[in-house]
């Protein structure tokens, strides 16, 4: 039997200055840069039993997030809902720990796809295609705000003038969302990607995660500081959690 968790989540867009970002990095910055980062939250459900906070994706076979997908026009405007679950379909033994093969939606694409996930003592990993000595953190947890993890840097370019990151930071640890699950109490993680070849630098503004510690993602896409979607210059979609099962 699996335990129903719903919760409330909110999704942001924080504008980070690239130079805070990139110090530490340790890379030359231009000080008018900045970059929009995506962001996870972590939160304790505002009713219900409280979950096992011991992680911030809880991953065992047969765990599922139904979540409800918005589509939103050029202007905005919301032009379709439907519904899309993320499950948690086989696991795998790999190097001393459990890997998950998941089916998801968000941060990968407009389509759901698969990937591998597994939660080690420092946060969220994940791979693709049983790459597992080569996965990233995707959500440091335990974390503090303004938490930055490098999860990509180029630095070959022999001349010194090319350089790229790509990196996913953590914007608070403690915010409000609101979902149609209910409500919850998140963590918010953000991703960049930073280019700079000599003295000219650009970015790539990424959508928001949340996630709430011992329930999983509540929400992603594009949202405001006010937790409503914000307009982007293009066809839009966000994922908002329905109904979590947990085993």
């Amino acid at each position: 039997m699996g335990n129903e968790k719903g919760g409330t989540s909110v999704r942001m867009l924080l504008l980070l200055r690239i130079s805070s970002v990139l110090s530490n990095m340790k890379l030359p910055v231009l000080a008018s840069l900045f970059v929009l980062c995506t962001i996870s939250l972590s939160c304790a459900p505002a009713n219900g039993p409280i979950p096992d906070q011991q992680v911030i994706m809880p991953l065992a076979l047969g765990n599922e997030w139904i979540g409800q997908i918005n589509q939103y026009d050029s202007k905005g405007n919301l032009d379709s809902s439907w519904f899309d679950t993320l499950s948690v379909l086989r696991s795998k033994e790999a190097g001393g720990e459990t890997w998950y093969y998941v089916h998801v939606y968000w941060g990968y694409g407009r389509d759901t796809n698969h990937l591998w996930f597994t939660n080690r003592s420092d946060g969220l990993y994940t791979c693709d295609s049983e790459h597992f000595t080569t996965a990233y953190r995707l959500a440091k947890y335990p974390a503090r705000p303004h938490d930055v993890c490098v999860v990509f840097e180029n630095t070959s370019d022999s001349t010194g003038l090319y350089s790229e990151y790509r990196g996913i930071g953590v914007d608070t640890t403690n915010i409000p969302v609101s979902t149609p699950a209910g409500q919850f109490q998140c963590y918010s993680y953000s991703g960049f990607d930073f280019s700079q070849a000599g003295d000219v630098g650009s970015s790539i503004w990424e959508p928001s995660s949340f996630y709430s510690p011992g329930v999983g993602l509540i929400q992603w896409g594009y949202f405001g500081l006010d937790g409503k979607h914000a307009s982007i210059p293009d066809t839009d979609r966000t994922w908002q959690l329905v109904r979590a099962i947990l085993h």
